[in-house]
């Protein structure tokens, strides 16, 4: 009969261990997550996302396969997954999921993104369920993702790209530099905004020029501008309205070369370089603009 209470209370204790692991299993908590581009895949972008899992308990425990969300602000973006694995005990454990971004579901993102100003919160959300012993316990996942970079125009944006300097017989000319302002989205139109900077003692007449803007040899969008341009930093902006078609086009290409983007503006039409000689003659000179690379 004593064996038996005894028995019975070491089982009760074992069970009471068990649980009471299982109350600190569920208090186990996600301190990193990242991403990483894998490449792309059937119109997809791959993925891998790590997380960091602590494990307060000295034990090792195991959790099943599962999914989690990959959340920008309240929008889901993907579905990631992992198979079944070990969290050691007493440690941070890196679990490792894949998943897939569909191209659509990226240029939704990618709207998003630039009618917020290229600002949104990414974040995994979802649970691990881990075994010990008998007992089974939830580890909820709410977590910010950490460094992300998703603006494939940040090395353009409010940044001037000086123009070449070129000799025309005893005139050596300087092509207007140009800055690119900021890219917005208003639900129908990409558009981003461009000044052309003129930095040379003369005035340029810059009249009816179409502007090419390209991305990866794919054209995102034209634009036309009529002015004259003062010598002295003289500025004009103009506006590229992006052709949405070739948006997604874009994007996969970006992600396919590691997120590297080669942006490109060229003009079909002349410019005219406007002066007096020293003998009081009004002068004119014609080139055309070509093709500059801004960033590689």
């Amino acid at each position: 009969m004593k064996k038996a209470v005894v028995l019975i209370l070491l089982l009760m204790v074992l069970v009471g261990i068990y649980y009471k692991a299982g109350d600190y299993i569920a208090s186990a908590y996600v301190s990193e997550v990242r991403l990483n581009l894998i490449g792309v895949s059937d119109n997809s972008v791959v993925f891998r996302m790590s997380l960091v899992v602590s494990n307060p308990i000295t034990l090792d425990v195991r959790y099943a396969p599962h999914n989690l969300t990959l959340y920008y602000d309240d929008h889901p973006l993907a579905v990631v997954r992992t198979s079944s694995g070990v969290l050691a005990g007493g440690s941070k454990n890196v679990v490792i999921y894949e998943g897939k971004i569909p191209t659509e579901t990226l240029k939704e993102w990618f709207y998003y993104y630039a009618t917020h100003r290229w600002h949104s919160t990414l974040y995994v959300r979802g649970r691990i369920i881990v075994e010990f012993g008998p007992v089974k316990a939830p580890i909820y996942v709410h977590s910010k993702v950490a460094d992300v970079s998703s603006n494939p125009f940040i090395e353009i944006i409010n940044k001037e790209f000086p123009g070449r300097k070129e000799n025309v017989g005893y005139y050596r000319l300087r092509y207007p530099s140009v800055k690119f302002s900021g890219v917005t989205w208003d639900g129908r139109t990409l558009r981003m905004k461009l000044t052309y900077i003129n930095n040379s003692t003369s005035p340029i007449l810059v009249q009816f020029p179409t502007y090419e803007f390209r991305a990866n040899n794919i054209t995102l969008g034209t634009t036309v501008t009529d002015s004259i341009l003062i010598p002295g930093k003289s500025i004009v902006e103009s506006e590229v309205a992006m052709d949405t078609q070739n948006i997604e086009k874009f994007l996969f290409l970006h992600f396919a070369n590691g997120e590297t983007t080669v942006f490109e503006i060229s003009m079909e039409g002349a410019i005219k370089y406007l002066g007096i000689t020293k003998r009081g003659k009004i002068f004119d000179i014609k080139f055309t603009y070509r093709t500059d690379i801004f960033s590689r």
